[in-house]
């Protein structure tokens, strides 16, 4: 019969062996980009909202009051290309272009442009090293100068992120949707703008970030946001999540074989019994293949982004899938 100092000690091994699976599972390896890019849908609020630093975090209640829409590009898709040569990706939104390295190491920064500057940045400002998780600790800076369009002068620049992972815990999202194994991160980046050429001012800019990480998504699937001039003067705020239908903008949204959970990590389900579906990676190579069933077994594909093709007869669609 075990002894209770015996049943202690195997307690307390048991709860470290499982401690120490669950850090090495709960990471984010890579920010993966399908080859032809992707358009992700949020939900939007001009507000910021609480967040705690323990989940899990249920924000399905909040009633979002706008959309935002940003596209993640291959960078040929940009006018600009030429001008960041070490930028894989241009992030187009209503804001302006922003150019971006999904490298092997980490995410990179490399320059924006928008209606007021134009800035590049040699080598690049990493933004987050792979892989990163709720350890995650980082400060990066750099200094260069920026083309201000206004007065089309040339001024100083300096830019400053500072990261940290908080927690992994479960999401809820204003669409109903919810995910497990989420990554909250915490930050902030000061850019500093000037002296100015003519008028001698300096402009200092604090962005607060709480972002959400899921997997291998290239863009945080909630973001958290506000920004402060001058130590000051709050210039901005608002709440990004993502929405139901950020996964179907690359193909016919489907009107009636519905595919779900997405994202999912082992068994998608299918509204009805699909005669033919058929399972693409990114390189257009087909990795998965069933019939006449409603359900899709992806426990054993890489994870990441997906091309699933379903056919019901005349009727056929294409959705996107990720699987983490």
């Amino acid at each position: 019969m075990m002894n209770i100092r015996n049943k202690q000690n195997l307690l307390l091994t048991l709860a470290f062996v499982n401690f120490t699976f669950i850090i090495k599972a709960q990471q984010i390896d890579k920010l993966t980009v399908p080859e032809n890019g992707i358009t992700m849908r949020f939900d939007q609020i001009l507000d910021t909202i609480s967040v705690t630093n323990q989940g899990p975090w249920d924000y399905s209640k909040i009633q979002p009051t706008g959309s935002y829409e940003m596209s993640v590009l291959p960078v040929k898709e940009s006018k600009n290309a030429a001008d960041y040569p070490k930028a894989t990706h241009v992030l187009k939104s209503e804001n302006g272009e922003f150019f971006w390295d999904y490298g092997k190491d980490g995410w990179y920064a490399l320059g924006k442009v928008t209606d007021n500057v134009e800035v590049t940045y040699e080598p690049g400002l990493q933004i987050f090293s792979y892989p990163f998780d709720n350890t995650l600790k980082q400060s990066k800076d750099i200094k260069t100068t920026h083309f201000f369009v206004p007065s089309k002068t040339e001024e100083p620049w300096q830019d400053k992120i500072e990261v940290e992972g908080v927690n992994f815990s479960s999401l809820a999202l204003p669409d109903g949707e919810k995910y497990s194994d989420v990554l909250l991160v915490r930050g902030k980046r000061t850019t500093v703008q000037g002296p100015h050429s003519i008028l001698g001012v300096t402009l200092k800019l604090e962005e607060y970030f709480e972002q959400f990480w899921l997997g291998a998504y290239p863009l945080p699937i909630m973001e958290n946001y506000y920004v402060i001039s001058n130590g000051t003067k709050l210039e901005f705020k608002r709440t990004l999540f993502l929405s139901k239908k950020a996964m179907n903008t690359f193909g016919t949204p489907p009107t009636k074989i519905v595919m779900y959970p997405n994202p999912a990590d082992n068994i998608v389900y299918l509204s009805d019994k699909t005669e033919l579906v058929l399972v693409y990676d990114n390189k257009g190579s087909l990795v998965l293949k069933c019939s006449e069933t409603d359900r899709i077994d992806i426990s054993k594909i890489e994870n990441g982004f997906y091309t699933v093709k379903l056919s019901n007869g005349m009727y056929q669609c294409t959705q996107k899938l990720f699987k983490y």
